[in-house]
């Protein structure tokens, strides 16, 4: 992982002191589940936390199944210089990879985002979720944000019966509520409104109301189309 620093938010520079964390082999396996071309340690997601600053990076467990080890490369810093790699999180262990973990705190829960395919899931969970998963956003739920984090159902952020189709997004909070920001088929990004849930809660959507358990929920639009800013 690396940094750049900027004065303007439109003109970037490297720091000299990159990287800032690299795979540390006493917690983590150094390259992918699905492939030993590359070293399993990418997209990072900054957050602060009781006077630190911690990334969520994805990466992957030193053992167990391998269908299981997918994690998150856990780093701290308190001024952005020098890092220090920890332990993973406490996650369920229900993936070999995630991608673009993002983190947010919400009605006391954590709340764990992420992007992952069908067949990043371990077989025991796509055995009991199969037609549920399909390449889009799922979340994990915690009382920390180190941990335990579960996945309540299949997880899954969209209902899967919603006509809308998401690739990497990211949740803002604008004009008081939640918005997945995201990218939609035919090249448009879109705010769609997101409710954080508790565990059994009610969701009632602009499509159709459904029962849902803890995590993130979309409310999409009567017509299928995301919403307009």
């Amino acid at each position: 992982v690396c940094l750049a620093v900027s004065d303007d938010l439109l003109n970037w520079e490297k720091v000299s002191y990159n990287p800032v964390t690299r795979v540390d082999p006493l917690y983590y396996e150094r390259w992918s589940v699905e492939s030993e071309q590359g070293v399993h340690w990418c997209t990072p997601f900054l957050f602060a936390y009781d006077g630190w600053v911690y990334h969520y990076v994805c990466a992957s467990r030193k053992s167990g199944p391998a269908d299981q080890r997918g994690t998150l490369g856990l780093a701290r810093t308190n001024n952005m210089i020098n890092w220090e790699v920890l332990p993973p999180p406490i996650l369920e262990p229900i993936l070999q990879s995630m991608d673009v973990p993002q983190l947010y705190a919400e009605n006391g829960r954590f709340y764990l985002v992420f992007f992952a395919h069908a067949s990043d899931f371990a077989h025991t969970f796509a055995a009991q979720y199969g037609p549920e998963l399909t390449a889009t956003m799922y979340s994990m739920v915690s009382p920390t944000p180190f941990g335990p984090f579960r996945m309540h159902g299949s997880g899954r952020i969209i209902p899967l019966e919603a006509p809308l189709q998401i690739a990497a997004a990211q949740i803002i909070h604008w004009r008081g509520e939640h918005h997945l920001l995201c990218s939609v088929r035919g090249g448009e990004v879109q705010p769609v409104q997101v409710q954080f849930t508790a565990a059994g809660g009610k969701v009632s959507t602009r499509s159709a109301e459904r029962q849902t358990l803890a995590g993130v929920v979309v409310l999409v639009p009567r017509s299928g189309k995301p919403l307009r800013l």
